[in-house]
């Protein structure tokens, strides 16, 4: 509940969904095909909504076994790739 706020209301926002290394580094376990031709659309979306201050929300995920042979919390494929 609010009180005496004012709710922010915004009508764009980019989701980037997944952009980890597991899935776009050569090394990753799990390379999407196609990977180099979305980093790039991604690159260029990002840069297009920050540039008009839009906000941009990643979303990643980690598995829950510590032992996981993919996404494993604290490697190298679980982060964002850049």
């Amino acid at each position: 509940m609010l009180h005496e706020q004012e709710a922010i209301v915004v009508r764009e926002a980019l989701l980037v969904i997944d952009a980890q290394q597991e899935y776009f580094s050569p090394w990753g376990k799990w390379v999407v095909e196609g990977g180099p031709e979305a980093l790039d659309r991604i690159q260029m979306l990002l840069s297009a909504f920050r540039d008009a201050g839009f906000p941009v929300v990643h979303i990643t995920h980690e598995a829950l076994d510590p032992d996981s042979p993919v996404f494993r919390a604290g490697s190298e494929g679980v982060r964002m790739h850049s």
